[in-house]
């Protein structure tokens, strides 16, 4: 069962994964050679932690929490392939230690994360010098503002985060029709 499982073992397992070179990206689980062969088992950073995980909520809540596990799944899918395995085992060889992260300091990590996460959309959003400044613009900068501004907070009030999403939906559907413009 995974969750008798600690995240050590999970680590140690996944390690066994990089040194043997059986990563797959894009894929959960998958078998190497012929049906019913003594083929390889391959998986991706997640699955090769326990054989019964095939998605991120799998993970138990006790070895990282889910936006964590959800994050490793776009990270590593997402990186090129010649980096795949040293980056995998250096998470692996670090992850034991998240343990030790508190739900509070979780939370701090999140957000920023997250804090990063939008800035650099918004940078790379940000029309160029010299370049006409779209519409939707201004309400894409001021709801990405709110945002960040509220992500750094310890404890948003309510209203502020709604008034955030409310921001968030705006942009969003100023960038959609825009899209639908083009």
């Amino acid at each position: 069962m995974i969750t008798d499982t600690p995240l050590e073992a999970a680590a140690a397992r996944g390690l066994e994964f990089v040194h043997e070179k059986r990563l797959v990206q894009g894929a959960w689980h998958k078998h190497e050679g012929p049906p019913g062969d003594r083929g390889r088992d391959l998986a991706c950073g997640l699955g090769a932690m326990h054989p019964d995980i095939n998605s991120a909520s799998d993970c138990p809540g006790d070895w990282f929490p889910q936006w964590f596990a959800e994050l490793t799944v776009t990270l590593f899918d997402g990186v090129a392939a010649t980096e795949l395995y040293p980056l995998m085992e250096r998470y692996y060889t670090l992850l034991p230690g998240v343990k030790n992260i508190t739900p509070a300091r979780w939370d701090y990590v999140r957000r920023m994360f997250l804090h990063r996460a939008v800035s650099g959309a918004l940078e790379a959003a940000r029309p160029k010098e010299g370049e006409p400044v779209p519409a939707y613009w201004p309400a894409v900068q001021s709801a990405c503002g709110d945002v960040l501004a509220l992500l750094l907070l310890d404890d948003a009030p309510k209203d502020r985060l709604q008034a955030a999403r409310a921001a968030a939906g705006a942009a969003e559907a100023a960038w959609d029709a825009a899209r639908a413009a083009a």
